[in-house]
C-alpha cells in the first residue's frame, strides 16, 4: 500500500462500513480520508485510494469504492506502475484528482461490450476530473481484432447527458472511441450535456476522434491538443455532429486548440441532422492551429436542408500542411444555418494532385438571402503554385449567389481565379 494512505491516526472509511472512525494501525484495502474545512465550516472529505499487491492486476474494487464513498474529492496516487481497471463510473457531486505520473489503464482482455468506456459520467452533475501529468490509456489495437466486437464507442471519457462537467489536464490516450465524447443520453429521454468544460488536455492516437460533441449546451474546448487520430471515420481532431434532430448544439466554443497529424480533418462539423424541428446551432471554432491532417484541414457538412437553423464559425484559425483542401464546405446553399470563416489563414495546403486549397460542393438552388450562407471574410490562402485557389462542384450549372466575401491569395505564383458561378465571392491577388 502507498505510503501516503497508512499514517497514523488516520481517518478510514471500509468498504463495508458507510461509518468515519479513527484507525491507529495501517488499513489494507481501504480508502483512508483526510476531512478538510470548507469555506462555509463544513468538513470536506478526501479520499485517497489505497492500493495492496492483490490490486495490481485489477484495481477496479478499490476505484469503484473510492467513487462510490460520499467522498467530496477522490485521489488516485502515484505508486509507481498502471492502475489497471475494468469501466468506471462517476458519480455526482465529487472531484476526481489522478496525480501526477498516475495511469489508469484499461485491463486488457476486458472492454468487451462495445460502449465500455474508463470512466463514464451518465445522468451525473457537478463532477470534475483533474489529472495534470496524468494518463488515461486504453489499448486500441486489441478492440480491433478477432477477439472484440466491432465498434467505434470505446471512449476514454464518456458524458452523456451530464451536467456541469470539469475535465482539466489529462493525456488520454489509444482508445478504441474517442478520448472525449460529449452526448445525449441514447434513449428517449435523449438528455443533452449541459455547461461541459474541458482544457489543457492532450488526446493522443485515438480511434474515431480527439473530442466528439453530439448534443451540448454551453460547451467549451480549450488549450488542447489533438493528435494522431487514426482507425475509423471521421477520424477527426474534434467532430461537432447530431446524430438526431432532439440533440442540441448551443453555445459550443473550441478555442485555441492545435489538431495535428490526423487521419481525418481538424476539426469539423456535420449538422446533416438537423432540422426544423431542432434548436437553433451556434458554433465557434476559434483560434485554432491544424497542422499536418490528411483530409480538409476546417470542414462543414451540410448535405441536405431539413429546416435547421444557425451559424457555424471558424474564427482566427490557421491550416497548414495538410493532403487535401485547406477547408471544404458540403453543403445545401438554401439551408437557414449559416458557415463564417473570418480571419482564416490556409498556407502549404492541399498538396494531392487535383485538389485546390479551398474546395466548395454545393447542392441546392443557389441561395437567394441578401446573407450569404457560406461566407468569407478577410481570408487569406499562401500559394507557391499556379492553380485556381476555390474549387465548385455543384449538382447543376447555376450561380449560387449565397456564397460572399472575399479570399486574398499571397504569394509568388499564386492563382486568383474567379469563379463564375459565385457572383458574390471576390478573389483577389497579392504578390
Amino acid at each position: 500500500m502507498d505510503s501516503r494512505t497508512s499514517h497514523s491516526p488516520a481517518r478510514c472509511v471500509t468498504a463495508l462500513l458507510p461509518i468515519v472512525a479513527l484507525c491507529t494501525a495501517p488499513c489494507a484495502n481501504v480508502i483512508c480520508a483526510a476531512p478538510k474545512a470548507g469555506e462555509d465550516g463544513a468538513r470536506n472529505k478526501t479520499v485517497v485510494v489505497a492500493r495492496d499487491t492483490s490490486d495490481a492486476n485489477d484495481a477496479t474494487t478499490a476505484v469503484q469504492r473510492a467513487i462510490d464513498s460520499d467522498a467530496d474529492t477522490v485521489v488516485i496516487p502515484f505508486v509507481g506502475s498502471p492502475w489497471i481497471v475494468t469501466p468506471l463510473r462517476l458519480r455526482s457531486g465529487m472531484k476526481l484528482v489522478l496525480e501526477p505520473g498516475v495511469v489508469l489503464e484499461a485491463k486488457r482482455g476486458a472492454f468487451q461490450a462495445t460502449t465500455d468506456s474508463v470512466l463514464l459520467a451518465k445522468n451525473v452533475h457537478d463532477v470534475s476530473i483533474t489529472g495534470y501529468g496524468a494518463t488515461i490509456r486504453m489499448h486500441k489495437e486489441d478492440y480491433k481484432s478477432w477477439s472484440y466486437k466491432k465498434g467505434e464507442w470505446r471512449h476514454g471519457i464518456c458524458l452523456k447527458g451530464a451536467e456541469n462537467i470539469t475535465i482539466r489536464g489529462l493525456h488520454i490516450e489509444r482508445t478504441g472511441g474517442d478520448g472525449i465524447y460529449v452526448g445525449p443520453t441514447w434513449d428517449k429521454a435523449r438528455n443533452t450535456c449541459t455547461k461541459i468544460r474541458i482544457a489543457d488536455c492532450w488526446l493522443d492516437a485515438n480511434y474515431r476522434q480527439g473530442i466528439t460533441i453530439v448534443s451540448g449546451v454551453d460547451v467549451r474546448v480549450e488549450n488542447c491538443r489533438i493528435t494522431n487520430t487514426s482507425g475509423t471515420a471521421p477520424q477527426a481532431g474534434v467532430d461537432i455532429e447530431p446524430g438526431h434532430p432532439a440533440d442540441r448544439l448551443t453555445a459550443i466554443h473550441v478555442k485555441n486548440c492545435v489538431a495535428k497529424g490526423n487521419a481525418g480533418s481538424g476539426f469539423m462539423a456535420n449538422v446533416t441532422r438537423m432540422s426544423s424541428k431542432s434548436e437553433p446551432i451556434s458554433v465557434r471554432i476559434e483560434g485554432c492551429l491544424v497542422r499536418g491532417s490528411v483530409q480538409p484541414g476546417l470542414r462543414a457538412i451540410l448535405d441536405k436542408d431539413h429546416g435547421g437553423k444557425g451559424r457555424i464559425e471558424f474564427v482566427d484559425c490557421t491550416v497548414e500542411d495538410t493532403q487535401y483542401s485547406g477547408a471544404t464546405v458540403r453543403w445545401d446553399t438554401d439551408s437557414k444555418i449559416a458557415v463564417r470563416f473570418e480571419h482564416c489563414r490556409w498556407s502549404d495546403v492541399a498538396k494531392r494532385d487535383g485538389i485546390s486549397p479551398i474546395w466548395l460542393k454545393l447542392v441546392g438552388n443557389g441561395g437567394t438571402s441578401s446573407s450569404p450562407s457560406i461566407e468569407f471574410e478577410d481570408a487569406v490562402v499562401f500559394e507557391r503554385t499556379e492553380r485556381g485557389v476555390v474549387h465548385l462542384e455543384a449538382n447543376a450549372a447555376r450561380a449560387f449567389p449565397g456564397v460572399g466575401g472575399m479570399i486574398s491569395v499571397e504569394g509568388s505564383q499564386g492563382g486568383a481565379n474567379q469563379v463564375s458561378s459565385l457572383p458574390n465571392l471576390r478573389i483577389q491577388r497579392h504578390k
